[in-house]
């Protein structure tokens, strides 16, 4: 006699590929997510510039012109360096108003603010637009024919 009970359907084979991505898509996901994370918190806890020790700037005076700025970033701020008269004077390069960085006009010999029109004159004062206050000036010292930022 025959043994005729009846045998069950063999088991399809398990599909590696179907499991492999959803591991892959999930770890993708986890990545993403402590990148996402952890960028706004280490960038956070890093010392800013202006905490920073600061770094002493020098500029020959020869590389100054009557008619350019020259530009120099000193303690994180926009330093702009111009010669009136003979004589450097430094300015922050932040507007008073908006704290746009004005951009130095040679042919006019004005420091113009590009977001709301202000214009200040090579002394840093006011002549133009809605602001009332002066470009701050920056100290300086001139040793040997060297500009140095302090």
């Amino acid at each position: 006699m025959s043994d005729t009970t009846p045998q069950p359907p063999p088991t399809p084979p398990i599909d590696d590929g179907r499991r492999r991505l959803c591991k892959l898509a999930v770890g993708g996901m986890a990545v993403v997510s402590a990148g996402t994370v952890g960028y706004p918190i280490i960038t956070f806890l890093k010392l800013p510039k202006s905490m920073r020790p600061e770094e002493s700037v020098e500029i020959p005076l020869e590389e100054l012109s009557a008619d350019a700025a020259k530009w120099e970033e000193h303690a994180g701020r926009q330093i702009a360096i111009i010669l009136v008269d003979g004589e450097p004077l430094a300015f922050d390069g932040a507007c008073p108003h908006l704290g746009c960085v004005v951009l130095w006009d040679g042919a006019t010999r004005t420091f113009k603010c590009p977001c709301h029109g202000a214009a200040f004159n090579d002394q840093g004062e006011p002549i133009a637009g809605p602001v009332n206050s002066p470009l701050r000036r920056v100290k300086f010292t001139v040793q040997d024919g060297v500009l140095k930022l302090t």
